[in-house]
């Protein structure tokens, strides 16, 4: 019997290694929801949710559309060519979870209940973004303390903090996302297609169309990572891509048919105004973007009020928050607003931001050659979805920092590569991750107190 001895130990070490690991992740899980619910209370409280207030987010619709199903239609609500089944995937969740709380608690709660899980819906993604983030750098032998560390980050930056609280899409794309980046940790041999890449093909295709692209250039890359021939790799994504493409618009269809919203949908693409190529753009305003998503500074802020001091009737009210610089474009577009605040610039706090984060891309691509495999893949998915993002968003996008969500877990990913190897580069890299994180909770704190003491005016 003493074979018994020699078996049952290193299956109890994987017991317990196990269930540290269901343990990290229900407290990431958790830990996030709670959060990122305070923050959405917060908000809510204070009547952050409309449309536009909060840096052009369409929260207000969506929160109808997760709520009821309904909403905008057209290229704008969570039913349409641009986003086609937002609602329809989520509103039916939400309506048997509320008929099945109205048989507990009574029919008189079903609308407190209806509208407690639409708010719930973003801090759920925001608790699932990290959970499949920690899940993909502990399967790519990041530590324990290093997965922590990158989803406390992601946490604490301004673009998780808020669309991780308020009703929108972007914190959806997210949370489908760090599951991409999960699917390339585990670097299993590809088929023709994978019902697992299929899957995530088809959310992120039915929560914006435009998400395909991305996700076909990374999918392209790592087929090619394995199979070594161009045209394997190309056939293998294009069917991916395209089976995902076709398993959404039947649901669209589907789905939109047995709500009753067909005949209110358009055909209206919408934000083609948005499509600004500019050499400005690519050089100031993207990199910005990235900085605020991690480290926020105070937004400028449009008002509606009286239009001379003589009228006092009217009171004035903020009516968005925003990092844009063309105050005045907003001003001249938007018949409501009368005046607006321009946000000091803080220099310190610029130039320290965007020290630590070049710092710690310069660490990454130092240790990119000396990697494992697992840690490179997820490294050259991260620089494949942050290239398009930059790309894109040099030639599409007046408020950049609302499109922050698509490139913030991959921006996340390649600022933790710095840790992955070499004991001298690796403290280093923690040093500077630490005081980041320290800054972008700060920061984070600022701004949305500043948000809800200028909507408490």
């Amino acid at each position: 019997m003493e074979w018994i001895s020699h078996v049952q130990f290193p299956l109890s070490r994987v017991d317990a290694a196990r269930r540290a690991e269901v343990a990290d992740v229900l407290l990431v899980g958790i830990g996030t929801f709670c959060i990122h619910l305070l923050v959405a209370l917060m908000l809510f409280a204070e009547g952050a949710i409309q449309l536009n207030l909060l840096f052009e987010s369409d929260s207000s619709w969506y929160f109808q559309g997760f709520a009821f199903g309904t909403g905008a239609y057209g290229s704008y609500g969570g039913r349409g060519i641009v986003h086609p089944n937002i609602a329809n995937l989520i509103h039916p969740i939400i309506a048997l979870l509320t008929a099945a709380g109205a048989l507990v608690l009574g029919d008189a709660s079903r609308e407190v209940i209806r509208y407690c899980l639409a708010a719930g819906v973003a801090p759920a993604a925001a608790a699932l973004r990290n959970v499949f983030l920690f899940l993909a750098l502990t399967t790519t032998g990041y530590s324990r303390r290093d997965a922590l560390l990158g989803v406390a980050l992601t946490t604490a930056g301004f673009s998780g903090v808020l669309f991780g609280s308020i009703p929108e899409s972007f914190g959806l794309t997210a949370a489908v996302l760090a599951y991409v980046f999960y699917l390339v940790a585990q670097d299993r041999p590809f088929g023709r297609v994978e019902r697992p890449w299929l899957l995530a093909g088809m959310l992120l295709f039915s929560i914006t169309t435009t998400n395909i692209v991305p996700f076909g250039l990374l999918l392209t890359y790592l087929i090619y990572s394995h199979k070594h021939r161009i045209r394997v790799a190309l056939e293998g994504a294009a069917s991916t891509c395209f089976g995902a493409a076709v398993i959404s618009g039947g649901l669209f269809v589907v789905l939109t048919s047995a709500h009753g919203a067909s005949s209110y949908l358009t055909r209206d693409v919408g934000q083609l105004e948005d499509i600004d190529p500019s050499v400005r753009s690519a050089v100031f305003r993207v990199p910005n973007s990235l900085v605020n998503s991690i480290v926020a500074e105070k937004p400028s802020v449009v008002f509606a009020g009286p239009a001379s001091e003589g009228n006092t009737a009217q009171r004035t009210q903020a009516i968005r928050f925003t990092f844009r610089r063309d105050l005045g474009d907003i001003l001249a577009a938007d018949r409501r607003a009368t005046y607006a605040e321009t946000a000091r610039p803080n220099p310190v706090l610029r130039l320290l931001s965007f020290g630590l984060i070049g710092g710690l891309v310069a660490l990454g691509m130092f240790a990119y050659s000396a990697i494992g495999v697992g840690k490179r893949l997820l490294a050259s998915a991260a620089i494949i979805q942050l290239s398009y993002n930059w790309v894109f968003h040099s030639l599409f996008g007046k408020e950049l920092f609302l499109y922050s969500q698509h490139w913030y877990v991959p921006l996340v990913v390649l600022l933790l590569t710095g840790v992955a190897e070499g004991a001298r580069r690796r403290t280093l890299a923690r040093i500077l991750l630490s005081v980041l994180l320290v800054m972008s909770v700060v920061q984070s704190i600022r701004v949305i107190s500043f948000i809800r003491h200028s909507l408490g005016q």
